[in-house]
Order: C-alpha cells, then structure tokens, then sequence
C-alpha cells in the first residue's frame, strides 16, 4: 500500500459500484491482482497519489512506464462533476450494449464500450463519450446508462465481464471479425484487449488524452492503436487546430470543405470545431455507386454533396476563389485520382485556389507514388511555382489499420495492390494557401492525352533528383 499510494478509504471503494472496473475474465480465472464478483473482473482503483501525471511517450520501455496507469479523470474534470457519492464512473472501465445497425445489419450485435471522455456540460448528469473496438458505432451514454452497466449486483446482469453465470463463456471476436461481418451472432460479442491483460488500454497507458473539455484527443505520438481512418487522420486535426486555426480570422466560424464520401470523417469534424463551425462533405463517385451509396449515406453519419460538386476525371472543385477558410484532402490520391500524380497535384492545385486558409493533405506514402521523393516533389511545387507555404510536415500512424476506410487499393512497385489496411508510413502536411492567392490563374483543361500542367513541373523536379542537377 505505501509503495503504491492507495490508502485504506481507496481499498474501501472496491465494495461501491463507482470503485468497479468491469472487464473480461480471462480464461485460467481472475488474478490475484484481481477478483471476480458476478462475472467481472473487478481492479482495484488507485488515490491521486497513485495516479500518473504525465502521458508516457509511446516509445518507452516496460521498464519505464510507472506502475500505476494513468486511467483517472484529470483534478479539474472531478472538481467540476456534481454527481454526489456516486462520483464519475472510472476512465477506462469498458461494459457491453447491443448496437442495431439499420444500414449494414450484419454489422448488429453485442459490442464492448469503454469510457474514454465525458461531457459536462451538465455537470449534475454527465454524458460519456465511449468507443467500441471497430470505431463504427462510438457514441455518448448518459450518466444513469453508464451507472446501469457498470452495476451487475444492482441490475442482475453482468455487463462488463467475459462470462455470464446462466451462459457460461461467450465468444469473444476482434475488430478484425467485426469489419468482415463474420459472424455476430447470438453469443458473441466485439472486444477491446483482455481487460486485465497487459494489452489492455489500461495496463498499457494507451487510453485516449482528453482536452480541456473532457473530449477524447488523439494527439501526435498518442500510444492508442488507430482503428480508422478516422483515428489515422485526428493527429494530424489537432495539430492544425491547436497551432493554426486561431489564426484565422473566422476562428470562431471556420467553412470547412472535405473531400469525403463516407460523411464518416465529416462527422467527427463537426463534433470537434466550434459550434458554429460549416462542415461541408463532397464526393464524385464512379459510375454505378452512386444508389449504394447514397442509400449509405442517406441511413446515418453526415450528408455528402455528389452533384456538380466536383469532377475526379479533371481534378476540378466547381466552388468559386476562397469558398472555403479550409480543405482537407484526406488519402485522395489513391481514392480519387487513381495514383495519378498528374491529376493528384492538379487537385491539390485546385484546393489552394478554393481554400482561403489552410490546405491539410494526409496520405499513405507507397512507393513510387508517394515516396519520400514524390513528397519532396510536392513540396518543392509548392514553394517555387505556387509561392504558398508548407507550415508543417508530420508523420502519421503507420502499420496496418483494420478500418481504412478512406484507403484504397493502389499498385506497388513490386506489382502487389495494398489494401485499405496499409502497413508502411504515413505522412501530412498543412499548406497555407492565402499566399497562393495573388498568383492564381484560370486552371486549364486536361489535355486530349489526359496530362495536366502540373506534370511537367514535377517531372523537372523529379529529373533534377535523378539527374543530380
């Protein structure tokens, strides 16, 4: 107890339902560390003074990370709650509730949440924001919600454990099985890490950091694994809101223009700009799409804008000069342009002539397209033919993804097709295109062949790197 700062009041919370972390039981029964009370799993909580004040780099060793992880609420957070005796429920306990999906039905089922943020703007009855391990369905869970899950004893039923007394072990399936549908049925249910492993988001200090307003916040060199595209591309988000976006004049009221056709990314957009923000979603898609998708969109997420809007062929925006303070290109050149460098940057043209702002492009770097040497292109485009300014240049998450849904399949150098689940580097950058303004021109059509002005003055570039001119 002295080593680890938990004092008698602390051990006494074990017995209360807010002193309670649910989560799997693992296969050989409940460590010592732990006990098993109605089918869960029930960790002990830790004072303030086993609490972590800083969040570990996501590059320590085992060895340097402190003993206790840092999975309590921040002292002002607490200080700002009045939910009486019962308190705020734990950061990171995880339960399990049915999510129905009216759009993809295979997709329905039994799914873990874990508490990763809350909301106070009702400081008397808290919402949670909560994610479940696919990042399809996260959501909020009022204050009573969370109380009912986290309560086996009071309620009967076992929530948050791997077993059920009357059942016995359900099969546990990965976010992997979840993406492919295979199988949530009656039984099974979709889970984080083992709870009381040492993968878990807890044991492994790899819980999302949390803004000023209780929000969920993946900043750069955040340990949580990605999920989605979504989760690829919230770095590179933050880094543009805490650095650039006061910057502008319309701080308080940004319009902002992404080329997204899931309405997926557009939505966690609006959840986290100013509420005054303008998020606008648009999409060309190919040929026969567009009734699935529409019938996709039309079920849930964010309205996307398909007609008149743009044109993936010419690699034009049919929105007049400065429409927009901002334009995010997320993964587009693969998605959009085909792997077309060509076509690729006259898009990127065509955003600095939208955007009034800031351009913020993100993308997987696959060879030859989008190597090292291919971003050195763009920069140097960037700079000498279009007088605008890179402000930042930044790497994403890599390794594979399970939910890259903005990914798509693009030939290789070694003739292989990388799927959405990409497994090498990422790469953003955030492009001031209010420089660019006094040197725009009219874009010019493709030509007969289907090349675009912009080639030529990559391939300079690309000649001058080869040719050690």
């Amino acid at each position: 107890l002295r080593k680890s700062g938990m004092s008698g009041a602390g051990m006494l919370q074990l017995g209360t339902p807010r002193g309670m972390m649910l989560g799997p039981v693992p296969r050989g029964g409940a460590s010592l560390a732990s006990s098993n009370i109605g089918g869960a799993t029930v960790m002990p909580g830790t004072s303030k003074g086993s609490r972590s004040t800083g969040r570990q780099s996501c590059v320590a060793s085992p060895a340097t990370r402190t003993s206790a992880p840092r999975s309590d609420w921040p002292e002002a957070l607490r200080a700002k709650a009045r939910t009486g005796e019962r308190g705020l429920a734990p950061r990171g306990a995880v339960f399990e509730s049915y999510v129905h999906d009216a759009v993809e039905p295979r997709r329905s089922g039994m799914y873990q949440f874990c508490i990763v943020g809350v909301d106070l703007a009702d400081p008397a009855n808290p919402l949670y924001h909560c994610w479940e391990p696919t990042g399809h369905f996260d959501r909020t869970f009022t204050f009573d919600e969370v109380d009912q899950r986290l309560t086996p004893e009071r309620f009967g039923r076992a929530f948050g454990g791997g077993f059920r007394p009357t059942l016995g072990q359900r099969e546990v399936l990965d976010a992997a099985a979840a993406h492919r549908k295979d199988g949530q049925s009656v039984g099974r249910v979709v889970c984080w890490p083992d709870f009381s492993g040492p993968q878990s988001l807890v044991h492994s200090d790899a819980l999302p950091e949390l803004d000023d307003m209780g929000r969920p916040t993946l900043p750069i060199g955040s340990s949580f694994q990605p999920r989605s595209s979504i989760d690829l591309l919230h770095p590179m988000f933050l880094a543009w809101k805490k650095r650039f976006l006061p910057q502008l004049a319309t701080a308080a009221a940004p319009k902002v223009l992404v080329l997204d056709g899931s309405g997926r990314f557009a939505s966690f957009l609006s959840g986290y700009l100013p509420s005054n923000a303008e998020v606008v979603a648009i999409d060309d898609p190919p040929r026969f799409c567009q009734a699935p998708l529409r019938r996709f969109r039309d079920g849930c997420h964010f309205p996307v804008r398909t007609e008149g809007v743009m044109d993936r062929f010419s690699a034009a925006l049919h929105f007049a000069d400065d429409s927009f303070d901002v334009v995010i290109l997320p993964f587009v050149l693969a998605r959009l342009c085909g792997g077309e460098e060509p076509r690729f940057l006259a898009l990127l043209r065509e955003a600095a002539r939208v955007a009034s702002g800031h351009i913020l492009l993100g993308e997987d770097m696959l060879s030859p397209v989008a190597d090292e040497a291919a971003f050195r292109r763009w920069k140097h485009l960037v700079h000498a033919e279009w007088r605008a300014l890179v402000l930042l240049d930044a790497d994403l998450r890599s390794g594979a993804v399970d939910d890259h849904f903005l990914g798509r399949p693009l030939a290789t150098s070694t003739g292989s097709s990388s799927e959405g689940a990409w497994s090498g580097s990422r790469r953003f950058l955030v492009i001031q295109a209010s420089t660019f303004r006094s040197h725009r021109q009219p874009h010019p059509p493709a030509s007969a062949t289907g090349s675009f002005p912009e080639a030529r003055a990559a391939a300079e570039v690309s000649s001058a790197d080869s040719g050690g001119g």
